[in-house]
């Protein structure tokens, strides 16, 4: 069975707009029946890449190696003082670089360091979502909890494209400029040729899980911290899979 590794970690900060969707009716019903309500929420943070460029046994190091950034725009519906769904774009930059990870223990991880691979690929995220509060929500938005921890979970599909670095200008050409190359219709392991594998999709399945955390600033509008993991089945987010094609 193949084994797929290739994981994207986000951290997300945003600002959410609440609107309170319920009718004059619904706010004349006890205080002990909850009115449901939707926010939009918009957030920028870092991404993070774990896979073969990036030792994905050493996560720490990681992390912190060569962060990226992330855009996210999303809607949710809370449905119950403690459940809720969304639906949310990101769009996520990864990377990884054998050089820039391995050149500070080339010893170790001579392999790695001598193979000199690159990457980077800008992922777009379309992922359905279910939360879970651990601290109840008021009967409507007005009156949410003030300091809300949570809990999320879901699918996503995810379209993305490998690129790579062409080398320093060489003799011949002594003025062109460094360029970024998709790799996928380059078929680097041999992709499509008698005995190798199909070409690899660009578009792949993700399982997004994570924490947050959200507060109420006032009755319009929260502050969130959010922490994302996505599990995804591709083999090829990096372009590596398996040994190059001879």
């Amino acid at each position: 069975m193949k084994r797929y590794h290739y994981l994207a970690a986000s951290i997300l900060t945003g600002i959410s707009l609440l609107s309170n969707t319920s009718d004059s009716k619904a706010q004349r019903r006890p205080n002990t029946n909850f009115v449901p309500y939707s926010s939009v929420s918009f957030g920028v943070g870092s991404s993070h890449y774990y896979g073969d460029l990036a030792g994905y046994r050493q996560f720490i190091r990681a992390t912190y190696i060569m962060p990226r950034w992330n855009l996210g725009l999303g809607y949710t519906r809370q449905f119950t003082p403690h459940f809720a769904a969304r639906a949310m774009f990101t769009w996520a930059r990864i990377a990884g670089d054998d050089y820039t990870f391995n050149k500070n223990n080339i010893e170790k991880n001579l392999v790695q360091y001598a193979r000199n691979l690159h990457f980077r690929n800008d992922l777009k995220e379309f992922a359905v979502s279910g939360i879970y509060n651990f601290v109840a929500d008021g009967r409507n938005s007005n009156v949410r909890a003030k300091l809300t921890p949570y809990l999320f979970g879901g699918v996503a599909l995810l379209a993305h494209s490998p690129e790579a670095r062409t080398p320093v200008a060489e003799e011949a050409a002594p003025y062109e400029a460094q360029k970024w190359v998709k790799l996928q219709p380059l078929h680097t392991e041999g992709q499509g040729q008698p005995g190798y594998d199909k070409p690899y999709s660009l578009v792949t399945v993700a399982i997004p899980v994570g924490i947050g955390l959200r507060y109420r600033l006032n009755e319009n509008f929260n502050l969130g911290f959010e922490l994302g993991y996505r599990y995804t089945f591709t083999d090829y987010l990096d372009d590596v899979g398996g040994p190059y094609a001879d």
